[in-house]
């Protein structure tokens, strides 16, 4: 058994001090915990020569909401570190396909640029010259995007504030420090953008380009630059849409999946440990109410923190001796309507009745019975060392349930009944589960009779299903983002591909006007400029196949329950990017195809 607990704390912040006060904590850990430790009959250092680990470890308070993903908690919004990098890095891969698009289409239009860079030569300009005039273009381009960027983000920050449940304001944001990041930002990408057009356009030598030759012949390298970079973008676009795909998967594999109980049309009354000796009087009020159809009072819930300790159990000769001598079990204190109220399934013998004295009496559920190795666990015994090695009885096992998100393994669990006092703990709750109908009113009528019974207590409530989709709220959060980055980035790759369409069908004019005077028809012509820039598209999407599907995996590998990634997620992602490559390019190869071959013959 291993326990990890991190302790926050606003330490100083000399590493040296930080080093020197955790050097105590081993030491501090073996001597207040040894009380709890004789208590369930182990010593401590019994625990650790068995690989039991119990360490504490200072962490900023700077860190808490983006580093502590791994520390469940209730007392402050957690996220993870790991998504601001995700989303960093798609943001800094759109930019690229943004320089992508600049420098192919820089490129593509070499030869109207050419010229002017060989009569530049011709009356002396040098090549650096040359090459800073290109470079402070495109760093110019970049600002007045800049300029832009700001604009979009001014109009489009309440939509995203909805999307990502936040509340940013930009003038947060006006600081010299992001000021400094953004200039950064525009000359990178000025300098990215604009440095192959530059070097390339300058390198070419003036008897060539004013004798009106063919710039790509003999090297082929703008043929070749042009292809990848479309290559590049449409394998980015791709690795995309297959996220998004697989991201989605996983949350309505999250909504689907079985949980061992139905969480659906439960509501959660959290304040009803306040109402004292009147909690068990509201229960049975409630179910008199004709919207509801079970209620129940417990310590905790699925959803909440549950109660662990360690428990010893009965062994003998026929079960099998590969469990520890102890175990750890995470449980709820419940009354006798629980199992029935959340519909837990009872796998063998039976759920807690008032028609028995249940005070000794536990139920496990079907991962503590298979790690203690019990073939028949009814009637068996569990002691529990915490409180004068009391003994329960097990009188029933549970289906599987989960009580936390998907991401955690189902955990050894047991319920113990309310008369069992087996431990004492601050809070309570009672489930309601109401009949479908009008939810509003069934909620109006339960706040009526709470205000009976603690007419100074706030009604606090919540619906189960709810508190459980707050569970994977960064996941739905992740899932949105994702679909914008997506359009984003197909929409930027594909304005470069119909930049190279337009530019590709402009070249080859007068080859198509050819072919269609002998005889080539539209589909024909349609189909010779597709074919090409598709072959790129497939390229593109058998190279974003194996990272998509190595990073989706890496991702999926946080659920302890997850879903497959299938081959069809591969195929409808390429068909996508296929099919939305193909209108692009389609658009401007039919508006060429249907151009009258007199026009372009016509100079010859």
């Amino acid at each position: 058994m291993s326990t990890y607990v991190k302790f926050k704390a606003n330490a100083a912040t000399d590493p040296a001090s930080i080093t020197a006060l955790e050097s105590k904590f081993p030491q501090l850990v073996k001597t207040q915990a040894a009380s709890a430790f004789k208590r369930i009959g182990q010593p401590y250092d019994e625990f650790k020569r068995k690989g039991g680990k119990w360490d504490l470890h200072l962490q900023p308070l700077t860190d808490l909401h983006l580093y502590s993903a791994d520390i469940g908690t209730r007392y402050f919004e957690q996220s993870d570190i790991k998504y601001v990098y995700i989303f960093s890095a798609i943001a800094l891969f759109i930019i690229l396909l943004a320089c992508v698009n600049f420098m192919n289409l820089s490129t593509a239009q070499s030869v109207k640029r050419a010229k002017e860079v060989g009569i530049r030569k011709v009356l002396g300009s040098l090549r650096k010259q040359l090459i800073r005039q290109f470079i402070t273009e495109a760093i110019l381009y970049s600002f007045l995007a800049a300029i832009f960027a700001i604009i979009i983000v001014i109009l489009v920050l309440p939509a995203f504030n909805q999307i990502a449940n936040k509340d940013l304001s930009l003038f947060a944001f006006l600081n010299l420090r992001t000021a400094f990041g953004i200039l950064s930002l525009i000359l990178l990408t000025g300098l990215l953008a604009g440095s192959y057009p530059a070097f390339f356009l300058t390198s070419l030598k003036p008897v060539s380009i004013l004798k009106g030759g063919n710039l790509f012949n003999k090297s082929g390298s703008g043929f070749f630059t042009r292809n990848a970079l479309v290559v590049f973008q449409f394998t980015v676009s791709t690795v995309l849409i297959i996220c998004t795909v697989v991201v989605y998967k996983q949350l309505m594999f999250n909504q689907s999946k079985d949980l061992g109980f139905n969480k659906e049309n439960v509501l959660v009354i959290d304040n009803a440990g306040r109402l004292g000796k009147n909690e068990e009087g509201l229960r049975t009020e409630l179910l008199r109410l004709p919207q509801v159809a079970n209620a129940s009072i417990s310590t905790s819930l699925p959803t909440k923190q549950s109660f662990g300790d360690t428990y010893i159990p009965e062994l003998n000769t026929n079960d099998v001796h590969s469990a520890e001598n102890n175990i750890m079990l995470s449980s709820f204190i419940v009354d006798d309507a629980f199992a029935s109220t959340m519909n837990l399934k009872i796998e063998n013998g039976r759920a807690f009745s008032k028609n028995f004295s249940d005070s000794a009496s536990v139920l496990l559920n079907e991962t503590a019975v298979k790690q203690i190795g019990w073939k028949n666990p009814i009637g068996k015994t569990l002691i529990y060392p915490g409180n004068n090695n009391q003994k329960f009885k097990v009188v029933g096992v549970v289906k599987d349930f989960n009580t936390e998100s998907l991401r955690s393994n189902i955990e050894p669990f047991a319920l113990f009944y309310t008369t069992s006092k087996t431990y004492q703990i601050a809070t309570s709750y009672i489930t309601v589960r109401i009949k479908p109908g009008d939810y509003n009113a069934a909620i109006e009528s339960i706040r009526l009779k709470w205000k009976e019974f603690g007419p100074d207590i706030p009604f606090d409530y919540s619906f189960m299903d709810a508190e459980f989709d707050k569970l994977y709220r960064s996941d739905q959060i992740m899932g949105k983002v994702f679909t914008v980055f997506t359009v984003l980035s197909v929409f930027v790759a594909c304005l470069g591909l119909l930049g190279l369409a337009i530019y590709t069908a402009e070249r080859r004019m007068k080859e198509i006007s050819i072919r269609k005077v002998l005889g080539a028809s539209v589909q024909n012509v349609v189909t010779m400029l597709s074919t090409d820039f598709l072959k790129l598209i497939i390229i593109a999407s058998v190279l974003a196949f194996p990272i998509a599907w190595y990073a989706m995996s890496k991702w999926l590998q946080g659920f302890a329950f997850r879903t497959n990634i299938n081959w069809w997620v591969f195929a409808i992602s390429a068909g996508i990017t296929l099919t939305i490559a193909l209108i692009t390019i389609s658009f401007q190869s039919i508006k060429a195809a249907l151009t009258n071959p007199v026009k372009s013959l016509h100079s010859e």
